[in-house]
């Protein structure tokens, strides 16, 4: 077993790898009494389109298939479910669905080893049938519509449909209604079969237990499994423009006060740094100095009254770099014009990057009281960086103002959209 030390903090990462391919990444928190344990499949809903090795066909399964599966994975044979099993214990389980991945997700304080004997054996038995499918989508079609009539998702949604052309990050998750009624038993088979793999998934558990003993659990029980052997699957992504589809839109909704979504998309390679986690890294210091909660600009539009909420993210779609600034207000398009002036006059000094120098530092130090945060953590550098990343401590600490100073004028601003969610009229 490996031992993945953290550099600059007292911690340790064990790692140890199944004979079938499967990655076990675990953490050791003694002042818990509890543990989380994620078994984490890398198919989420941007996987819609493959090839499998040796087959020069082009599969395309419905969008919302990875949803779909994470769902109705839970049923098992004899009209058993996940839930029957871990129920007993009072152990809680729960799933859900990214771009990237699904995980599949216990919590508990007791019976750790029977916990993950039986999520490894549950989310690697196939079991679906017709009916099942045919069951299911009514469920997911609600859950679409639900999700649809939220302000905060038509908002995300309207703004990347204005964005991106055909990258399926504009797409739900879920996928529409239209999507899920598609889905047959012939696509779940297909993307289980093939994409949940052992060597296609990793396993993160953190809390208080012995990783020896859960590394041993875990082979143990692949042992004694017959797993069907898939093909070699290559996703493949739609390419996708720099231009924007529209630069400015406004839907209606039911809310009281303006909200809107500014996005500037911008090439990966407008950037000199080549390491994603480090971009990642310095664009929200960038963007945290400059927009967030105890930044100038934040506190002064919230001392004059003009907004009512301001955040901000920042993240790497495909080969392009999009930075998303989101603001609720009743001035709306005064406060629009004040972000984008912003977004053209970006400010780090060396005493602010002193500043989040040790509040990163600080932070990342407290993090390692939370096991849920430390388990979503090692998913993320899992999933972007493909390893645990010992070496925060140390970016952190060599923060450097030149690199910051060029980032910032590599930002480029020229190529954007605006999304506006109004009032309904009839609300107003």
């Amino acid at each position: 077993m490996e031992e993945i030390k953290i550099k600059g903090l007292d911690e340790i990462i064990y790692h140890d790898v199944c004979d079938n391919g499967l990655n076990i990444y675990m953490w050791v928190n003694e002042r818990v009494n509890n543990y989380y344990i994620t078994y984490n499949v890398k198919y989420g809903s941007l996987d819609t389109e493959f090839k499998l090795k040796g087959d020069k066909k082009r599969h395309v399964v419905p969008q919302g298939t990875a949803h779909f599966i994470e769902h109705i994975k839970f049923n098992l044979p004899d009209n058993h479910t996940a839930n029957d099993y871990y129920n007993q214990y009072g152990i809680s389980i729960n799933a859900f669905t990214t771009y990237n991945f699904t995980c599949y997700e216990v919590f508990g304080s007791s019976n750790f080893n029977g916990a993950l004997d039986y999520l490894v054996e549950y989310v690697n038995t196939p079991y679906f049938t017709e009916e099942m499918v045919e069951n299911e989508k009514s469920i997911i079609c609600e859950e679409v519509k639900m999700s649809k009539n939220s302000p905060a998702s038509k908002l995300y949604f309207a703004s990347y449909n204005a964005l991106l052309h055909n990258d399926r990050h504009k797409e739900m998750i879920t996928g529409e209604e239209a999507d899920v009624k598609k889905i047959k038993l012939k696509d779940v088979n297909l993307v289980y079969d093939n994409f949940y793999q052992p060597q296609n998934a990793f396993i993160v558990i953190t809390g208080n237990f012995n990783p020896y003993e859960a590394a041993a659990v875990v082979k143990e029980k692949f042992k004694h499994m017959e797993l069907k052997e898939g093909l070699e699957a290559k996703v493949i992504q739609p390419l996708e423009p720099l231009a924007v589809v529209k630069e400015h839109d406004v839907i209606m909704a039911g809310v009281e006060i303006p909200k809107a979504k500014i996005l500037y998309k911008m090439k990966r390679s407008n950037f000199k740094i080549k390491d994603d986690l480090l971009l990642r890294v310095y664009l929200s210091i960038i963007l945290r100095s400059n927009f967030g909660a105890a930044s100038d600009f934040n506190e002064d539009l919230m001392e004059k009254e003009l907004i009512t909420s301001l955040s901000y993210s920042r993240e790497i779609v495909g080969e392009y770099v999009v930075i998303s600034l989101s603001v609720e207000s009743k001035y709306i398009d005064t406060v629009i014009e004040l972000i984008q002036d912003k977004m053209n006059n970006l400010v780090v000094d060396e005493d602010i990057l002193r500043r989040r120098k040790r509040a990163n530092i600080a932070a990342l130090i407290n993090d390692y009281d939370d096991i849920e945060y430390i388990n979503s953590d090692i998913q993320e550098n899992i999933l972007e960086y493909n390893r645990v990343v010992d070496d925060m401590y140390e970016i952190y600490n060599n923060l450097d103002i030149n690199l910051i100073q060029e980032i910032i004028g590599e930002i480029n601003t020229d190529n954007y959209t605006v999304v506006e969610l109004v009032p309904n009229k009839n609300e107003q």
